[in-house]
């Protein structure tokens, strides 16, 4: 956590600032965002206004390399097509939570999608 902290100025605002650094851009009020810390990962998302959730998940330890970045825009994706996604990386592997911070719906609904016939 130091290395991300060490990157931040001081500014208005650190929030925007540590998304910044994650490689997620203007961050307002309005968004909400989610952080999480475990094993050396850390995940954040945000969940913009419009519905648009980006996530990022980067390893922490020793000045690993590895990234992750997710964009989820709910305008350009029709439900059917959210669903089959849902399901897919599911299978693949994703947990409910994960899904959750993806798509920016609850883990109840991910859970319904889940388990429906469709």
């Amino acid at each position: 956590m130091k290395k991300l902290t060490s990157q931040l100025s001081p500014s208005p605002s650190p929030v925007n600032d540590f998304f910044k650094v994650l490689g997620i851009e203007k961050v307002s009020r309005e968004d909400g965002f989610c952080i999480q810390y475990k094993d050396g990962i850390l995940e954040a998302s945000v969940t913009r206004n419009g519905g648009t959730v980006e996530s990022v998940k980067k390893h922490i330890k020793s000045g690993s390399g590895f990234s992750e970045m997710v964009v989820f825009e709910p305008s350009k994706m029709d439900k059917k097509d959210r669903d089959e996604l849902i399901k897919k990386l599911h299978d693949k592997g994703d947990t409910q939570k994960e899904l959750e911070r993806k798509f920016g719906i609850t883990q109840g609904m991910i859970s319904r999608i889940l388990n429906s016939k469709e």
